[in-house]
């Protein structure tokens, strides 16, 4: 049953990209639900990375002070 949930968390996501009008909030939403459904530490950890880097990118391209101000609304 995990493994079927898995996969359509992963549908969901690949269809999310086909649309391009994605939104991070949402991906990383579907990363944390994915995470949840898998028993493979090396798997978590992977999707915690690609969680982290997405989170990261988000943020490359405003400036430092938008930057802190909204990391620390997430936090």
């Amino acid at each position: 049953m995990r493994l079927a949930l898995a996969f359509k968390i992963i549908q969901e996501m690949d269809r999310m990209c086909e649309r391009r009008a994605a939104k991070t909030g949402e991906f990383l939403e579907k990363l944390s639900l994915l995470k949840d459904y898998t028993e493979s530490n090396k798997f978590t950890k992977q999707v915690e990375e690609f969680a982290r880097f997405m989170k990261e990118e988000r943020f490359e391209y405003l400036d430092e002070k938008y930057k802190m101000r909204m990391k620390n609304a997430q936090d």
